[in-house]
């Protein structure tokens, strides 16, 4: 019961970091709202993505089902606030600003 539950509260994180990061802006320019007026918000940064992964391989494995490790990585790969997305964001920016400075 305890890892359902942490899954569903890091799910959540997961789910609050993807909104604020892909769906927010474009739904406030759909509703008519001005870019000048957008207000940007932060999310709940690596809690999420933890929680998921802490209970994905600690206390549901022992549970194993296709749909939850397809749960798993869906909520891990939609969590903007995970240190992956960290990571790869600073892989990609090494990489492209270096090319970008150089020209």
């Amino acid at each position: 019961m305890i890892g359902w539950i942490l899954l569903t509260i890091g799910g959540l994180f997961c789910s609050f970091n993807a909104y604020l990061s892909w769906l927010r802006y474009p739904l406030f320019r759909l509703l008519g709202g001005a870019r000048d007026d957008y207000r940007w918000s932060s999310g709940i940064p690596v809690l999420g993505s933890l929680l998921v992964v802490l209970d994905w391989v600690g206390w549901l494995r022992h549970e194993y089902s296709v749909a939850l490790d397809v749960l798993a990585i869906v909520l891990l790969a939609i969590d903007s606030g995970g240190i992956h997305w960290f990571l790869l964001v600073m892989v990609l920016d090494r990489f492209w600003g270096q090319n970008r400075s150089n020209s």
